[in-house]
């Protein structure tokens, strides 16, 4: 009796562990009650966040979908330019963000990061008839950045050895067509944001090698433990069922698809 008892006390201690680590059984926090709440940044940023026929769709979009569907929320987007995405997760106006954000120590005491789910890094873009070929040709030069991202802390790191002028824009599409007219003379970017810019015909190239090596994570309010272990947990079932690939195929296969 005695025995059975004790077997009985470690099956319950085993289930009960298992529940824990299921986000289904969870009580997840969220806004709204049933929903989750998603910043996404306001402008193109193709093959990740964009629209096309008037709906929102991207990589990011499809990954932040499938997550609600496995945390059991229905997604629900609100759109942000990118420097403001932080500060609005802060402010619990949101329960997370997604759109390419690149991880990094400084953003980490401010907000809580989701395990990485892609690997990229900053690059050089300018108009196909320039004479840039790399960082050391950006002395005197203007460079379009997007305000509060790497690629403008990069930007910055080598105006300190070259000098140059640093333009920000809150919005990529307007930074591109700027590029285009001549208006500045580079951008600093993400390399596979670039992908969307400068496919077949397209009125810019990518020189010189990558500036920097980056990963990208979903935001999360520092507060909000259960949503983060919940967020990661659905990444590592995408990952290891296989829908993960699915949505890296589909949205990275063919980067001379028309994202725009």
């Amino acid at each position: 009796m005695k025995r059975n008892f004790c077997l009985m006390l470690i099956l319950f201690v085993v289930i009960c562990g298992c529940l824990e680590n299921n986000p289904h059984e969870r009580e997840i926090k969220t806004i709204k009650p049933g929903v989750l709440t998603i910043g996404v940044i306001n402008s193109n940023a193709p093959p990740f966040v964009f629209e096309k026929d008037g709906k929102l769709t991207g990589f990011d979009i499809e990954l932040i979908t499938e997550i609600s569907k496995y945390l059991g929320l229905k997604p629900e987007f609100k759109r942000y330019y990118f420097h403001m995405l932080i500060p609005s997760i802060k402010a619990n106006e949101i329960d997370c963000a997604v759109s390419a954000i690149t991880i990094t120590q400084k953003r980490k005491q401010e907000v809580s990061f989701s395990r990485p789910y892609f690997e990229t890094g900053q690059v050089i873009i300018v108009r196909n008839d320039s004479q840039i070929n790399n960082g050391a040709d950006l002395k005197s030069k203007k460079i379009g950045v997007l305000e509060g991202t790497t690629c403008e802390d990069i930007a910055i790191s080598i105006s300190k050895s070259a000098p140059l002028t640093i333009v920000g824009y809150k919005n990529a599409d307007k930074m591109f067509n700027d590029l285009k007219n001549g208006s500045i003379d580079a951008i600093i970017y993400d390399e596979i944001l670039v992908k969307g810019f400068t496919k077949e015909k397209s009125p810019f190239k990518k020189v010189g090698r990558r500036l920097t090596s980056e990963y990208y994570g979903i935001v999360i309010n520092k507060d909000n433990k259960a949503l983060l272990d919940a967020i990661n947990a659905a990444l590592f079932e995408m990952e290891k069922n296989g829908v993960y690939m699915k949505l890296y195929n589909k949205w990275f296969g063919n980067f001379t698809q028309d994202y725009t």
